[in-house]
């Protein structure tokens, strides 16, 4: 498995040095840090993309809530991106 992980990664570094826009893309790219925060669409730091705020107690966990702010932004932008109102 390590093996395949390595020649799919040295694949995917080649096609971006064979590829002009990539490669100048190369130098404004980096990699995300365990310090790093995604924002929400108002600037508000957000911790993980996978955590939802829901109705829980101390042994089950509940539906995930709406008043879930970054949780609301996701299903928005899921369900009102230009690919899914074509598709209607």
């Amino acid at each position: 498995m390590q093996k395949a992980l390595g020649r799919a990664s040295e694949a995917v570094t080649s096609a971006m040095e064979s590829n002009k826009k990539a490669a100048d893309m190369k130098p404004e790219m980096r990699e995300p840090t365990s310090s790093d925060h995604y924002t929400s669409d108002f600037g508000v730091k957000g911790i993980s993309h996978d955590t939802w705020l829901s109705a829980s107690t101390g042994d089950s966990t509940g539906p995930a809530l709406l008043e879930d702010n970054f949780g609301r932004e996701k299903v928005r932008f899921r369900f009102n991106s230009p690919t899914t109102a074509a598709a209607r």
